[in-house]
């Protein structure tokens, strides 16, 4: 019976090939165009994937100035330190820097963008070392812990780089500690290299003072953290340390909204490309919706000129129920190629799709939920090779004075 039903279905799409390829080509167009917004959606999602997402926050700093709540990515020297002594919840803090400098080794003059950090920085961020470790990463001042792709670049491999030097800002020559794993292209800090932060402590003594921002500050907390609580606390924290009473009032950011909700207006998150994600949701489930209703349409226009097939499989012994079953499984046949056309041409598309949204989306076709819907699950993470410019994402505002 089954197969009667799909020899019937094949051969009327094969009579009728103008209205087969609209009604085909039609809703695989939908499905294209809502399957590509659906990866890139899913991809703004799940930015930053690390392991310790849920507890890891950035420090920004609320200023005001003629009456007027600015909020930046700085914050004072002493706070990381204070916080982590003061606050109950505050598993580990960790101060950086970010710096674009000049590496040299033999003829090879490159510049990469890397952060002088604390060692925290390792185990905040959950990272894996294909030479070295986290201890030996910060043994030395002039110590560097290089990113596989630019160990690659600078050395040919990631093997037998520690103990090595390289020539940094054409003034020292620092020692390679560790080699670490590019962090993910999805990821809002990417650096090329990470030097101890007392390195950089001990030629700037305005780190001492309150009133200077000029650093990022991270922030773990424990799993029973109150992240409200410890804000509230933080309002007027520099102000009670402070000799000056600088007026700087530390905020913390979750992981989760680096990416979406870094807009703030009066020192209160009001938005940032979190509009943009749902405003594309909204257009890409309009577009998949216009798509199955010019499906319906164009089969119900059909269904008028299959009336005399359908008398005559009547006169002939024909149940009501086969006939339905006959429709909607042509009509089911439909979709799946559809569909499957979809799928296939979001194939060919996501090169370019990706140069437009500079992502590095891939179609998980052997996904479970991706087969089910379009975007369903989690990108593959895919890590730099080269292919594209790495640099530190954090695009914070220049630290200022309160």
């Amino acid at each position: 019976m089954l197969r009667n039903y799909l020899l019937t279905a094949l051969r009327n799409i094969w009579k009728n090939k103008t209205y087969s390829f609209l009604n085909i080509f039609g809703l695989a167009v939908g499905v294209t165009c809502a399957g590509l917004i659906f990866l890139w959606v899913e991809a703004e999602w799940n930015y930053d994937p690390f392991p310790k997402k849920e507890y890891i926050y950035n420090v920004r700093t609320n200023q005001t100035y003629n009456g007027v709540i600015r909020t930046f990515g700085s914050s004072p020297g002493p706070l990381a330190a204070a916080m982590q002594a003061d606050i109950p919840g505050v598993v580990s803090t960790c101060r950086t820097r970010d710096r674009k400098m000049l590496f040299s080794l033999e003829d090879k003059n490159m510049y990469e963008a890397g952060i002088y950090a604390d060692p925290t920085l390792f185990g905040m961020f959950s990272m894996s070392f294909l030479e070295g470790s986290a201890a030996t990463s910060s043994r030395d001042l002039n110590s560097v812990a290089l990113s596989e792709t630019m160990a690659r670049q600078f050395f040919g491999s990631v093997s037998g780089v520690v103990g090595r030097t390289i020539r940094v800002a054409n003034k020292e020559n620092f020692t390679v500690s560790s080699v670490y794993r590019d962090f993910p292209l999805n990821s809002t800090i990417r650096p090329d290299y990470v030097i101890p932060f007392a390195s950089f402590e001990k030629d700037n003594q305005w780190l001492q003072y309150w009133g200077a921002n000029g650093l990022s500050t991270f922030v773990e907390l424990a799993p029973s953290a109150n992240p409200a609580r410890i804000n509230l606390q933080l309002k007027d924290f520099i102000r009670q340390k402070s000799e000056q009473k600088a007026g700087a009032q530390p905020l913390l950011i979750a992981m989760k909204d680096w990416r979406l909700r870094d807009e703030f207006v009066d020192g209160k998150q009001s938005g940032g490309r979190i509009q943009y994600v749902r405003l594309f949701t909204y257009i890409a489930c309009i577009i998949l919706l216009i798509a199955c209703i010019n499906f319906m349409n164009l089969s119900t226009a059909r269904s008028e000129k299959r009336a005399r097939e359908v008398g005559v499989r009547k006169v002939l012994g024909a149940e009501r129920g086969r006939l339905i079953s006959q429709f909607i499984g042509e009509s089911v046949l439909l979709s799946t190629l559809s569909v499957a056309l979809g799928v296939l041409l979001i194939g060919l598309v996501l090169p370019a799709f990706n140069l437009l949204v500079k992502e590095q989306l891939s179609l998980g076709i052997g996904q479970p939920l991706h087969i089910l819907s379009p975007g369903g699950d989690r990108p593959r993470l895919r890590t730099c090779g080269g292919q594209l410019p790495r640099a530190l994402s954090f695009r914070f505002q220049p630290g200022t004075r309160a």
